[in-house]
């Protein structure tokens, strides 16, 4: 599986905001602040094919997870806790 920065290098938006992308315990564990710090640049609103704020907020917290834990979204969450995913999921 490809990691966080081969998702990053294939878009230029999310490219500019690697050093923004805070690392291992670097977040609280508040969802708010995880979608902010994480998840906001390209959800809010959406680029590319990511979805939006309000089509995530359509999904099961356990998909949140899922993609979080071995989806698509699994590189960019790289270093949550499993409590942070459960905080985020919670949130949208």
């Amino acid at each position: 599986m490809p990691d966080r920065d081969y998702y990053l290098s294939k878009d230029p938006k999310l490219a500019e905001t690697k050093a923004d992308y805070p690392k291992d315990g670097a977040v609280g564990s508040g969802g708010e602040a995880i979608f902010k710090a994480r998840c906001q640049e390209c959800h809010e609103p959406a680029i590319a094919r990511a979805p939006t704020r309000q089509e995530l907020a359509a999904r099961t917290p356990a998909q949140i997870v899922d993609a979080l834990t071995t989806g698509p979204m699994a590189p960019i969450a790289e270093g949550l806790s499993p409590e942070d995913k459960q905080a985020l999921a919670a949130y949208l």
